[in-house]
This record gives C-alpha cells, sequence and structure tokens, in this order.
C-alpha cells in the first residue's frame, strides 16, 4: 500500500476513533399545514470532520422524494470537497463526498420536506431488493457492532415487549436511541459502551440503533462515515 493510500485509511480510522462531529439535528419547524394533515418538516446536517491528506470519503444519507414525500427545497455547502449524489439501494439517496486536501473540514445541508397522507408527489417503484451478500453485511456482528452482546440482547428483548411487528420494533428503536442515549460529545463512539452508559458520542449512538437492527435481524449499516 502506498503513502497515498495509507492516508486515507488513516483518515478513516480518525474517523472511526471520534474525530468525525456529526451534529444530526432533525428538527421539527413550526408544523406549517398546506393542506389537512400536511406537514413541512426541516432535515439540518452539520458536519465537521479532519481528514490527513486528499482522496478521504464520506459517505452521508439525504433524504429523497417518496409517493407521499418530495424534497422542495435543498441547501447544500462545503469548501475543499468534492460532491457526488449517489442513488443506492431500496430508492436511498447519499451525498458523496470526498476531500480534496487535508485538513479540517465542515458541511451543512438543509432539506425542506413536505409531507402529505393524501398526494401522491411520486409514483411507487418496485423495491430494490438486497443482494444475498448486502443483507449477509447488513445483517453481521462486528467489534463495534456487537449483535450478541448480552447488553444489546438485553435492550432488545426490552424493546420487543411492545413491539407487535417489525415496523413497530424498528421505531421504537430509534425512539430508544434518540431519546433514552443522552448526547454527549465526549462520549463511547461503540454501541456496548453507549448502550451501557445510556450516553455517546453522535456515532456510538448510531451503532447501538445499528446494532439493536441486526440483533433483531433487520439489516442495517452506518452511511455517515
Amino acid at each position: 500500500m502506498n503513502g497515498r493510500g495509507s492516508a486515507r485509511w488513516v483518515v478513516l480510522l480518525l474517523c472511526g476513533a471520534g474525530l468525525l462531529s456529526v451534529l444530526l439535528r432533525w428538527g421539527r419547524r413550526e408544523a406549517v399545514p398546506i393542506g389537512q394533515g400536511d406537514h413541512l418538516w426541516r432535515l439540518s446536517y452539520e458536519l465537521d470532520f479532519k481528514a490527513a491528506a486528499a482522496g478521504a470519503r464520506l459517505r452521508v444519507a439525504v433524504p429523497d422524494g417518496g409517493l407521499h414525500n418530495r424534497v422542495f427545497r435543498e441547501d447544500i455547502r462545503y469548501t475543499g470537497l468534492r460532491a457526488e449524489r449517489l442513488h443506492k439501494v431500496a430508492s436511498t439517496r447519499e451525498l458523496s463526498v470526498t476531500t480534496l486536501r487535508g485538513g479540517q473540514f465542515r458541511l451543512e445541508a438543509r432539506f425542506d420536506v413536505h409531507l402529505s397522507p393524501r398526494a401522491r408527489f411520486r409514483e411507487p417503484a418496485s423495491a430494490s431488493q438486497l443482494t444475498a451478500d448486502q443483507r449477509a453485511a447488513y445483517l453481521r456482528g462486528s467489534r463495534t457492532v456487537p449483535i450478541t452482546s448480552a447488553v444489546v440482547r438485553e435492550r432488545l428483548q426490552y424493546l420487543q415487549q411492545d413491539a407487535p411487528d417489525k415496523k413497530a420494533l424498528l421505531g421504537a428503536i430509534f425512539r430508544y436511541c434518540h431519546e433514552q442515549i443522552v448526547a454527549d460529545q465526549q462520549g463511547p463512539i461503540d454501541a456496548k459502551t453507549a448502550l451501557e452508559e445510556s450516553r455517546a458520542a453522535p456515532l456510538g449512538r448510531a451503532l447501538a440503533m445499528v446494532a439493536l437492527c441486526r440483533a433483531a435481524k433487520m439489516p442495517a449499516r452506518l452511511v455517515t462515515g
């Protein structure tokens, strides 16, 4: 591996170690109805990260329009980065940015979304199916996603008590990680410790959710970082 390739791996490892500060803020705007039952939401991203050299890549999941929702305004700001939009499996969308130099970087993005239970903004597309390899990868445990850990199993069993199906369980997992794991920029960055201490850095909270989903046999992956 040459020096440039090594530098890229160093950047990824540093990001994984917590030098990537991700503040994902899902803030409900003053719920402005534009029709009975319709609402406007604003999804804001503030990402700060450090790269050792040019060529480091960061991939961020961003909202895409659907049958009952549409992104009607977006604003993405950054410097020293090259951005590319990607459409991945299951009609999700990602923003892939690559550093053009080493140093400190900041990316800010804002998406205004219109939600409507009645309007049809886009005809439903046939759902993309995960390949066998993709499904296996998104269900696999690892050092940072310990799906067989006692604390992961304990929290999952607790959440399953009031979740009659997978959809309800997914919502329960999200709410638990968002509400019961306190956001702490200096907190743990791994799923196990995040669940044990009920506090974590953004990366730790995200990994805790991935671990709980995979332990419940629901494919999940980390797309920020």
